[in-house]
């Protein structure tokens, strides 16, 4: 048996004749397509009866052909992965490009609808509907490729595999169709009935917020269906910030209308207060000017009726024997005028103290005869004018109570 030397291996029987050449050569030329292989030859050391060169070479070739074949089993697993890392950098450029579209302003539904198309365009699906759920109760909020359906349109029940796919919490897929579900939809180049739909939940914690119900003319693919399961939160929460939104604008806006109505209040009790002022103000003036119209009628109305009583009881006094009794009765009439004239005005004066709090009523005996005498005298004059014939009245003696200031 030959050894091995340090500088490679050596082909055991090979003699260096013309025929083992030959068929060494020929091997090495069915192998050149494919990986490279060294042949080294060697001068033999030693020779060995009864050594076939040809087996020698079908074993070489067999190791070759193996060798390729794992070759290409490796390519086949870097394609793959290829494919593989390939649908993620698309899934994870479609999500990224939805996101985006859910953080945008302006209103929710066209928010969602562009967050839509990126789902439609990498799940290959012919329509997206997204619904708002309210009890037991679904409304559509946002749609891709669904005809005759529009946002807030008729309210549908919470019911079947919706309800599943809430209860569950998790994607359903109705692959096939059932034959009862009719949906029908223009997605530019395709019309008529979807082959698969799937149902995904979109929850906030507990809270059930909206259904994602997506069809398409193929089975779903798995990454299509993870990731539109993904996309459930983003779009959940899309959801519940516009609807935050809005309820804070609408609370924004009856806090506003609020301080309007508050402020119209303000300028109307202040309008009510000024005027209450200048009334009052009107008032204090109305009141000074009585105070002066009673103080200048004490002075102005009593002197001049002190002077007739004065002027009466005079001539009463002294023109008994001078005034004849027709006239003596004239000054008596005077007197008893002059006297009911002041009273009346001590009375005034007297209610001006009333009001003012600075009186004091106290009852004391009234004989009803002077008092009845008084006013048929002040009467007298105006009555005999109206009428031929007035008597004066008789009165008893009895005396009254009465209130006097």
């Amino acid at each position: 048996m030959a050894e091995a030397s340090a500088s490679g291996p050596v082909l055991l029987g090979y003699d260096g004749s013309d025929p083992a050449r030959r068929a060494i050569e020929h091997a090495a030329a069915l192998l050149g397509a494919g990986p490279a292989v060294v042949l080294t030859v060697w001068e033999p050391t030693a020779s060995f009866t009864g050594y076939d060169p040809l087996a020698g070479v079908s074993e070489g070739m067999g190791r070759a052909a193996g060798f390729e074949g794992e070759m290409d089993d490796i390519g086949a697993q870097v394609a793959q992965r290829t494919a593989e890392l390939t649908v993620r950098q698309q899934r994870d450029l479609a999500y990224g490009r939805a996101l985006t579209a859910l953080a945008g302003e302006g209103s929710l539904e066209p928010v969602l609808e562009l967050a839509l198309r990126e789902a439609a365009a990498f799940s290959e699906a012919a329509l997206i509907v997204c619904y708002r759920v309210s009890g037991q109760r679904m409304s559509q909020i946002a749609q891709i490729g669904l005809v005759g359906a529009a946002p807030g349109g008729t309210m549908l029940p919470l019911n079947g595999a919706a309800q599943e796919a809430f209860r569950s919490r998790r994607t359903v897929v109705l692959d096939p169709l059932p034959e009862d579900v009719e949906l029908r939809y223009d997605a530019v180049l395709a019309t008529g009935r979807p082959r698969a739909i799937a149902l995904v939940p979109l929850l906030v914690g507990h809270r059930h917020v909206g259904l994602l119900a997506i069809g398409a003319l193929k089975p779903f693919e798995p990454s299509a269906v993870t990731f539109l399961s993904d996309l459930a939160v983003p779009l959940a929460l899309t959801i519940v910030r516009h609807d935050l939104h809005r309820q804070t604008n609408e609370f924004a806006e009856q806090l506003a209308k609020g301080n309007e109505e508050l402020q119209l209040q303000t300028e109307e009790l202040e309008a009510q207060r000024q005027d209450l002022e200048a009334k009052n103000l009107q008032i204090q003036k109305a009141d000074q000017l009585k105070s002066e119209f009673l103080a200048n009628m004490s002075h102005e109305l009593r002197t001049p009726l002190n002077a007739i009583i004065g002027f009466s009881e005079l001539l009463l006094e002294e023109g008994q024997g001078t005034l004849s009794p027709e006239h003596f009765k004239f000054v008596q009439d005077v007197l008893a005028s002059g006297r009911h004239l002041l009273a009346l005005i001590n009375d005034i004066l007297d209610l001006a103290k009333i009001e003012a709090g600075r009186i004091e009523l106290r009852m004391e005996p009234l004989a009803p005869a002077s008092a009845i005498a008084g006013f048929a005298f002040s009467t007298r004059v105006i009555a005999n004018s109206l009428f031929s014939n007035v008597t004066s009245p008789r009165c008893s003696g009895r005396a009254l109570s009465a209130a006097r200031p």
